[in-house]
C-alpha cells in the first residue's frame, strides 16, 4: 500500500500535504492540482491559497498567480507584504509596470520590494530617486548584494565613473 493511500481524500489537510510534497519536489503540476482541491474541501485556507498560487506563478500561469495572490491575502495570510511582492513580479512579468509599482508600494517596507522600487525609477530615467532608494537599503542592509549592484549600474548609467568604481568594489566585497 502507497503512503497516499492512507490518506483521506475528503479532507483538506491531506490534499494540501500532498500538494506541498509535490511543490518542494519540483512536480508543480501536480502540485497546483492538489492545492485546487485541498481549496474546494476547506475555502478558509489561507496558507493553501498562497501555496497554490505559487504552484500556479511556477507554471507560468501569471494571471490566475496573481489572482491566487489576491485570494491568499482575502484570506487573510499573514505574510501580506511577501505576497504584495509575488504579486508585483507577477505583474513585472506580464510587463504590467505600474500595477508592479502598486503592488511593490503595497509591500511596505520589504527590502525586495524597495529594491523592485528602485529599479522601476531607474528604468523610468529617475535617476535621483532610484540611487536614494538604493541607498537607504544599502545603508539598511549593508552585507546585502543587490543595493550596491544597483548603485554600481546606476553610476555606470550616469557616467559617474569615480562612484562607479566605489560601488563595484563594494559589488565584490559582498
Amino acid at each position: 500500500t502507497r503512503w497516499w493511500n492512507l490518506l483521506s481524500w475528503r479532507d483538506a489537510a491531506a490534499w494540501q500535504q500532498l500538494g506541498e510534497q509535490y511543490l518542494a519536489l519540483g512536480y508543480f503540476p501536480e502540485a497546483e492540482a492538489c492545492l485546487r482541491q485541498a481549496l474546494t474541501w476547506d475555502r478558509h485556507q489561507a496558507d493553501a491559497a498562497f501555496r497554490h498560487a505559487f504552484a500556479l506563478e511556477r507554471l507560468g500561469r501569471i494571471d490566475e498567480a496573481i489572482a491566487g495572490y489576491e485570494e491568499a491575502l482575502r484570506r487573510g495570510h499573514k505574510r501580506r507584504a511577501d505576497i504584495h511582492y509575488s504579486i508585483g513580479k507577477n505583474h513585472l512579468r506580464a510587463e504590467r509596470r505600474e500595477a508592479a509599482q502598486a503592488a511593490f508600494q503595497a509591500a511596505g517596507d520589504l527590502a525586495a520590494a524597495r529594491y523592485e522600487l528602485a529599479l522601476l525609477a531607474a528604468e523610468a530615467g529617475q535617476g535621483e530617486q532610484a540611487r536614494t532608494l538604493a541607498e537607504q537599503l544599502a545603508q539598511e542592509h549593508p552585507q546585502a548584494y543587490h543595493p550596491a549592484a544597483l548603485l554600481h549600474r546606476l553610476a555606470v548609467w550616469q557616467n559617474d565613473r569615480a562612484a562607479a568604481g566605489r560601488w563595484a568594489d563594494a559589488f565584490e566585497a559582498r
